[in-house]
């Protein structure tokens, strides 16, 4: 059972029925990823031709884009734990852009990119394209070192309410609590930079739930079925058995360790898990930011669930 959300009032006035903003998604993290969320959009929009859909801007580039686990491992190795950096002080000292928000660039001499500097710099040619409200479909770029610089990028247009940017983690799990608030522990599927990060530890403590997350062995595996060459989700598609049976396995051992429910928390992770039935809800992030895109393009156009 996948859940997603339905905290949305989706009743709006005929005045604001033609307002329909237009979405912006930074694809490429990974790229199918990046094509999942636009079918879910379409999915959970309502629409009875081609012309009632919401408009979509997809830029997935992910030639552009540092891997964000890799990052984040190599922040929490040789720096500040990664759940505890904020952006460099050089970085943040040396972003430049003009009135026109072109492309802003830093001086940091860091030997590893901040994945967050190309992410900002993608939404801010998504808003002169003409995108309105964008949605990262990548839940370890959420983790606070990395959005933080995307949200330094794009503040100004933020603070004017040019552009709007959602958190996914946040939606994530506001959503879970208003739909199954009596469900307390959490299990956590994600890549080792997620882990590492916290992410969803951080706000989940706030919203008064607890996160499980699998033994370090099983942390190994589930990094492996995302990313390994040989059968991982981001190097072969359609999803191999091997990876698929991985996800099997270490659900079956969250759920025996006290998991009411499992967070999909890499966007790779749902097209494992569609091909497993639990007896438990399955949380997808993707679906819910898709869900939540709808919401603030155009809420009229968002299906009940």
């Amino acid at each position: 059972m996948n859940v997603s959300s339905s905290r949305f009032n989706t009743r709006t006035s005929s005045s604001t029925a033609t307002q329909i903003k237009t979405i912006g998604i930074i694809g490429g993290v990974g790229p199918v990823a990046g094509v999942d969320i636009i079918e879910k959009i379409c999915i959970h929009t309502v629409a009875k031709t081609d012309q009632e859909h919401i408009p979509i801007i997809l830029f997935s580039k992910p030639n552009e884009i540092a891997d964000r686990t890799e990052y984040l491992l190599h922040t929490h190795k040789n720096h500040t734990p990664a759940h505890l950096t904020a952006p460099s002080e050089t970085a943040t000292a040396t972003r430049k852009t003009d009135s026109n928000h072109h492309k802003i660039t830093t001086d940091s001499k860091s030997d590893l990119a901040n994945p967050g500097l190309a992410i900002g710099n993608i939404a801010l040619e998504l808003y002169r394209t003409g995108a309105q409200i964008i949605g990262i479909p990548c839940n370890t770029a959420h983790a606070p070192p990395i959005f933080h610089e995307i949200e330094q990028i794009t503040q100004p247009l933020i603070k004017t309410h040019t552009l709007k940017l959602i958190n996914m983690i946040t939606a994530t799990l506001e959503t879970l609590v208003k739909n199954h608030p009596h469900l307390k522990k959490i299990g956590l599927f994600a890549t080792q930079g997620t882990y590492s990060a916290n992410i969803y530890e951080h706000n989940a403590t706030k919203l008064g739930l607890t996160i499980i997350n699998p033994q370090p062995e099983d942390r190994k595996k589930i990094h492996d079925a995302i990313y390994h060459p040989a059968y991982g989700i981001k190097a072969h598609f359609p999803v191999t058995r091997q990876a698929i049976t991985v996800f099997e396995t270490i659900s079956k051992k969250l759920i025996a360790t006290g998991a009411e429910a499992i967070i999909m928390g890499c966007t790779e992770v749902p097209l494992a898990m569609k091909y497993i039935s639990l007896a438990v809800p399955k949380i997808d992030p993707t679906e819910v930011l898709a869900r939540t895109l709808i919401y603030h393009a155009a809420p009229h156009k968002l299906k009940p669930l």
